[in-house]
């Protein structure tokens, strides 16, 4: 007969932590026991080379072996093998408060919602974290989480977090790294599952830290704006098409004149190369966020009730035949003055024409790539 449910399984994710590990396992087994809350304690092991993984075991802790290098493969493997009603997530250098940790459980058992620990909204224990860190890493964070994806969080980089079990398998992330912080409070968004934070105190780590600033910082960064197809591909390829518009339109008929620049057929050129650029930025970005919509299909057809495939190829069809008229139009008259030297008009319908056949042909292939996510408007 298998051993009853327990109701929390606190998980660490463990590399080369032998200092600090079997003091946060007896801690967190102490804090539960005081409150009669039944648990286990699991330590992922991420292939440590110091004893971590025997100094856990000895503190009554049950190891997995993660052989993937990264926290967030590692705290993956410890939940996957978790049996509890609740997952407590901390870290095992001696950081978080695990004598808090019932608060979290009580919290997570009362609402399905992601607990968050705030260091921020709590107290930062003196040389607990490094001043660069506290003072610029956290709150630039913070804010281009808030900018690019409008998700407001106190401390989202946080390693102690609670959960029901079924609320970790909702908001999964699938990244590996520390990345995996990030993640799942975008999925949590994404899912509508509420983040309750709690203030807690951060105390100063057992130990050598293993984050590493610059590679960390880069990857939460590109986290982000991979994360937030507006930002990386809709404003900057509108910010392409209204340039690339205006110079179209600028210089249609005649060259013109600022001061001593003198703007001709090369700079309407550049117009109609940055219009069909940024028309394919904006493109992209429409496909991206219909990709990261497949994460949630319920936002669907509330984003994009307006898009068929039929409708994105009448569309690419109507812009392809008016810039193909235009040009053909203007290779009539050169045909039929016998082969003149064309007027500078022309040169600007023939650009014009020649641009909007490119939009309408970008159209077209647009849409059939981005029918691969939106069917008819639904998911």
């Amino acid at each position: 007969m298998s051993p009853a449910r327990p109701k929390v399984s606190v998980v660490f994710p463990c590399l080369n932590e032998r200092e600090s590990v079997g003091a946060c396992v007896a801690e967190a087994r102490d804090a539960m026991r005081k409150e009669r809350i039944s648990c286990e304690v699991i330590v992922a092991d991420n292939g440590s080379s110091d004893g971590s993984a025997a100094a856990a075991e000895a503190a009554g802790a049950r190891v997995v072996t993660e052989p993937r290098r990264g926290y967030g493969f590692a705290v993956g493997t410890g939940v996957d093998a978790s049996r509890g009603q609740v997952v407590l997530i901390a870290d095992v250098d001696g950081t978080y408060p695990l004598d808090e940790g019932p608060a979290f459980v009580r919290a997570a058992l009362a609402e399905p919602d992601l607990v968050l620990g705030s260091r921020f909204a709590g107290r930062i224990m003196p040389g607990a974290m490094p001043t660069l860190h506290r003072l610029v890493g956290s709150p630039a964070t913070r804010l281009l989480l808030r900018m690019l994806l409008g998700i407001r969080s106190s401390d989202p980089h946080s390693g102690m977090r609670a959960m029901r079990r079924e609320v970790f398998d909702a908001i999964r992330p699938v990244t590996g790294s520390w990345e995996f912080t990030f993640e799942m409070l975008v999925n949590a968004a994404r899912r509508s599952v509420r983040v309750r934070e709690i203030p807690i105190t951060y105390r100063k780590r057992i130990g050598t830290s293993k984050l590493r600033a610059l590679p960390e910082g880069w990857g939460f960064f590109r986290f982000m704006i991979l994360h937030s197809p507006a930002f990386l591909f809709i404003v900057p390829g509108l910010l392409a098409m209204a340039l690339g518009a205006a110079f179209l339109g600028w210089l249609l008929q005649v060259d013109r004149s600022i001061g001593s620049a003198n703007f001709g057929i090369n700079s309407l050129v550049v117009g109609a190369l940055a219009t069909i650029v940024g028309y394919q930025l904006v493109a992209l970005g429409t496909c991206a966020r219909a990709y990261m919509d497949t994460r949630n299909p319920a936002q669907i057809p509330r984003r994009r009730p307006w898009f068929t495939l039929e409708r994105g190829l009448v569309a690419g069809l109507l812009l392809l035949v008016a810039g193909v008229s235009v040009v053909a139009s203007v290779g009539a008259r050169w045909l039929a003055s016998d082969f003149p030297q064309l007027a500078r008009s022309d040169h600007g319908l023939a650009i014009v024409g020649l641009t909007a056949a490119v939009v309408g042909m970008q159209t077209i292939f647009s849409s059939f790539f981005l029918s691969l996510f939106v069917r008819d408007g639904q998911s």
